[in-house]
């Protein structure tokens, strides 16, 4: 998302990346933020236990979404879990 730079105000209009392979404009992935509560309730586990899977566990640490607010990306929870299930499976 561009921001015009005189208002700060978002431009939404802003166009898309252009791929030459096929001569028109790709769409932008939309990164999809999991909110900490909601993690919690897909992993099962306690706010303390959320923040141990991060320092101890290679969970991916969350990202700032404003002053009071953190989210974790859903690409990479998926790849963390993804690596766990290899793991799993691999012993």
């Amino acid at each position: 998302m561009n921001f015009n730079t005189a208002t700060g105000a978002a431009n939404p209009a802003a166009p898309a990346p252009f791929d030459p392979t096929t001569g028109k404009r790709r769409a932008r992935p939309a990164a999809i933020i999991i909110r900490p509560r909601d993690l919690m309730a897909m992993l099962s586990v306690s706010r303390h236990g959320l923040a141990r899977m991060v320092a101890d566990e290679g969970l991916p640490a969350p990202i700032q979404l404003g002053p009071r607010s953190l989210g974790f990306l859903k690409a990479e929870i998926d790849a963390w879990l993804e690596a766990r299930k290899a793991a799993r499976n691999a012993a």
